[in-house]
């Protein structure tokens, strides 16, 4: 039998202890089959006391590599491979994300011996077994499992896995929507997959006594409202168990909401719902093909707010049909629903999704964004953008990004804060509105500190 390292690279600095679920949900798939599995998941280590990943090597002696991939940590990926491969024989898988929207960008590096596409639960158990040194990589494509006969996750095979303070939980998988800009298809699938509501429970039953740090639960699923009656189920279920523990649900749908969802979210413990509008224009939030509409998003904020749960919204800068003009739609639009957290990401056309066939099709600049987030850090500098249309240039789409940003007052108020203000008013000619939102913030911080004296 195997021993394997199932290695996470940390995408940014991380501020929960959450575990990588898709690897231990592999550890454990791997367990039952009589293998040995360690992870070794930056998330749980600090920055400070990360050990390097040779080290991990000489200490855990495993027979095989795995490692996930995210396009936010693609270099680095490909960096830790080249080293691994020069100073050892042991063959590397490599899945996730990045593996498999871009798959063809990491076989040319033919750093890898095994490119995992999609769910690898039913697959990784063979490939483990064969695993062997190659001289080209080969791909292994995977179909989806039934996500009912998955085993409970075990999380004693992750390197600190006493430091985990978060409990991810799996409810569901895969998303029925078309979004244009989504690749989530490619990974999970447009078949949605779910859970019963007592088995989820039961997890966290037989689990959460093993954890005693955690202090939240975090539900991740690509659309865990798909089928909103057995959602409700799930959230009666977990209110029973007065767990006392905070719940996070995250990709809620505004048209799948309704007052007593609602009150079950805000019962369960979630303290804020977040909701992707993409854009506030008509004509680019149709070509989105989000299958809602503007009115019922507003439905859905006007439900959070007056349960008294705050609110958040995640904006795309630079959709298809997208520019200069247009874009101050969505700017109004997130000032009408006043939400506590306004999340602003730039248009990143994945391969596989209609967005990057749009793109191509209308000539526009292509970067593959192949280091690219979607981890706000709420920020005064725009992240590059990885495409330009002749209506809606690199430089628009920059001085767009720090527009939102600053008349929707979102992002860190630091001691870097007046400086970005500053170089970003002369950069993109935005005086006025990054004055009044110093004024807002300035203002916001004296009420405080005058509260607390």
């Amino acid at each position: 039998m195997a021993r394997i390292l199932l290695v996470h690279l940390r995408k940014t600095t991380a501020e929960i202890c959450m575990p990588h679920l898709g690897l231990a949900s592999l550890a454990t798939v791997l367990r039952q089959a009589g293998h040995t599995s360690v992870v070794f998941d930056e998330v749980l280590h600090e920055p400070g006391q990360l050990p390097p990943l040779a080290q991990v090597i000489v200490d855990t002696r495993p027979d095989v590599i795995g490692f996930t991939s995210y396009t936010a940590t693609r270099d680095r990926l490909y960096d830790l491979l080249a080293q691994v491969r020069r100073d050892t024989n042991l063959p590397l898988l490599v899945g996730g994300p990045h593996a498999t929207l871009f798959t063809d960008d990491l076989v040319a590096t033919g750093l890898p011996d095994y490119v995992v596409q999609g769910e690898a639960e039913g697959f990784i158990t063979d490939v483990v077994q064969r695993a062997q040194r190659l001289p080209q990589p080969e791909v292994v494509p995977t179909t989806p499992p039934d996500v009912t006969q998955l085993p409970w996750p075990v999380y004693d095979d992750f390197i600190g896995h006493e430091r985990i303070d978060t409990y991810p939980l799996l409810t569901s998988r895969g998303c029925p929507y078309k979004c244009s800009f989504c690749g989530v298809h490619k990974v999970a699938g447009h078949r949605w997959r779910a859970r019963g509501p007592q088995d989820c429970v039961a997890e966290l039953a037989a689990n959460l006594p093993k954890l005693p740090r955690v202090h939240a639960i975090r539900i991740s699923d690509d659309c865990p409202t798909g089928k909103p009656e057995r959602f409700k189920e799930f959230l009666r279920l977990f209110i029973e168990m007065d767990l006392k523990l905070p719940l996070g649900v995250d990709n809620l749908r505004a048209d799948l909401l309704d007052a007593e969802l609602v009150d079950l979210l805000k019962a369960a413990g979630c303290g804020m719902l977040c909701f992707g509008v993409e854009s506030g224009n008509p004509e680019v939030f149709a070509g989105v093909n989000k299958g809602e509409t503007h009115e019922q998003i507003r439905h859905a904020a006007a439900l959070t707010k007056a349960a008294g749960l705050q609110l958040a919204l995640c904006f795309v800068i630079g959709l298809p049909g997208d520019n200069s003009q247009r874009h101050q739609d969505s700017i109004r639009f997130a000032r009408e629903l006043n939400p506590t957290l306004v999340f602003w990401n730039l248009a990143h056309p994945f391969p596989g999704t209609e967005m990057h066939s749009w793109f191509a099709e209308h000539g526009a600049q292509l970067d593959p964004p192949r280091t690219y987030t979607s981890y706000d850090t709420h920020s005064l500098v725009c992240p590059e953008p990885t495409v330009s249309t002749p209506d809606f240039t690199k430089w628009q789409r920059r001085r767009a990004y720090f527009q939102a940003v600053v008349e929707t007052d979102q992002y860190s108020f630091n001691r870097y804060a007046p400086w970005h203000l500053l170089t970003g008013a002369i950069r993109y000619r935005l005086a006025g509105p990054a004055l009044r939102s110093f004024g807002r913030r300035a203002a916001r911080v004296l009420r405080r500190v005058g509260g607390a004296q």
